[in-house]
This record gives structure tokens, C-alpha cells and sequence, in this order.
């Protein structure tokens, strides 16, 4: 654990890093504080980190029963290896078949139902304008992500998507090598997770949108 920093989940929108700090500034002495932001929209993710001069704040803030910031409930934790280390891929979510006309926002604001989401992330192409039909999601807690996956099948909006856990890039590369399985998102080369050579997820049982190379995944 670090000492005196705490991960703040369930923010609203508008909460800014200020709000934030002074917020919790009632229970100590505030070293730094800090509302996460997508590069891409601009807009807050929903969690922030907060860093106290002393343990005994961070203490006295989690022992609190609740807290509300800008009118929503708040969840603040200790830092901990869950959200910063090798444990971070059991709190996140890969979600196929993601429709051409939903974001980010409306991903958030669908699976944020089942739990707190620190993180909702497309996969984009490589000038950043339009996704490729998958994205990743975190939550701050792992069963969470268990329960979730278990459903596998959601429908948002009309359109159906596929949740699976998140795996090794060793393992998701030995699977994009080989295997003539079809897929539900795709229409050849399938590979068994739903993503397949020169197609990207665009919509349940839909036709599926060329693209010249595989979703990239970022490093867990």
C-alpha cells in the first residue's frame, strides 16, 4: 500500500481536481490531488487519486461511512497493488461488438449498472477518429468483472455486444496466429474470440467493416 493515497471512484462529471482537494482537505493536510481525464474526449473518467501528508487522514477517510462530492456518492480506498499492478487485468474487461454510433459515454453509462468503472477505453484507429468496434473496460472490483463475464451477451440500445476477460498478449497472439473457427462477430478467418484477420467487431451478426491490420492492444 501506499501510505496516504487513497483511489477516489464514482465521481461526477463535473467534479475538477480542485473540488476534489477540497474536499478532502477537512481531513488532513491534502499533498496532491488528482481527477483522471480521457486524452481522447476530454472528459473525466469517473476516478481521481488523493495523496495525504499523513497516514492518519487517509485512515480517517475510509473509516467514514460515506462520503458525497457534487451530489454522488463517492467511494475512496487505499492504493493498492488491485489498482496499480499485476492484478489490474482481473479488474478489466474486453466488450465485441461495439456499434459505430456508441462512445465511450454510452458504454459508461450502460455498465456502470453492475459496478464503479474507472476506466472505458476504444480501441481507434491510428488517427484517433473512429473505433474499430471493441473497447476495454475497468472496474475497481473484481468480482465485478467476474459476475459481468459470466452474462457474456448484453444488448445496448438494439445492438448486442460480447464481454470476455482480458488475457495475455502471449495467449491473444497464439490465438490471432492460427484457427479456422468462425467466430459470431466474423465471417472468415475466425479465431475463436471474436476478431478475426481484415475485420474489427461492427455490430452483432452485422457485416463486418474492413480493416487492413488487428486491434492493437495496449500493454497490461
Amino acid at each position: 500500500n501506499e501510505l496516504g493515497k487513497l483511489f477516489v471512484g464514482g465521481l461526477h462529471q463535473n467534479t475538477s481536481t480542485d473540488t476534489l482537494r477540497s474536499y478532502f482537505e477537512k481531513f488532513g493536510e491534502v499533498q496532491d490531488a488528482q481527477v483522471m481525464f480521457d486524452t481522447h474526449t476530454q472528459r473525466s473518467k469517473g476516478f481521481g487519486y488523493v495523496k495525504f501528508g499523513s497516514h492518519d487522514s487517509a485512515v480517517l477517510v475510509v473509516n467514514q461511512k460515506s462520503h458525497h462530492l457534487d451530489g454522488k456518492p463517492i467511494d475512496p480506498k487505499y492504493c493498492n497493488v488491485n489498482e496499480k499492478g499485476k492484478s489490474r487485468k482481473n479488474l478489466k474487461m474486453f466488450v465485441g461488438g461495439v456499434a459505430p454510433d456508441h462512445d465511450e459515454e454510452t458504454l459508461r453509462s450502460f455498465f456502470s449498472q453492475f459496478g464503479n468503472i474507472t476506466e472505458v477505453r476504444l480501441g481507434r484507429d491510428e488517427n484517433g477518429t473512429r473505433h474499430k468496434g471493441y473497447a476495454f473496460i475497468t472496474f475497481d472490483n473484481e468480482e465485478t468483472v467476474r459476475n459481468i463475464i459470466k452474462e457474456q451477451f448484453f444488448e445496448i440500445h438494439g445492438k448486442k455486444v460480447e464481454v470476455k476477460p482480458m488475457e495475455s498478449p502471449a495467449k491473444r497472439a497464439s490465438e490471432f496466429d492460427g484457427g479456422n473457427t468462425q467466430g459470431m462477430f466474423g465471417m472468415n478467418r475466425g479465431v475463436g474470440t471474436g476478431m478475426y484477420r481484415n475485420t474489427a467487431y461492427q455490430g452483432f451478426m452485422g457485416q463486418p467493416q474492413p480493416v487492413q491490420q488487428w486491434p492493437q492492444f495496449p500493454n497490461m
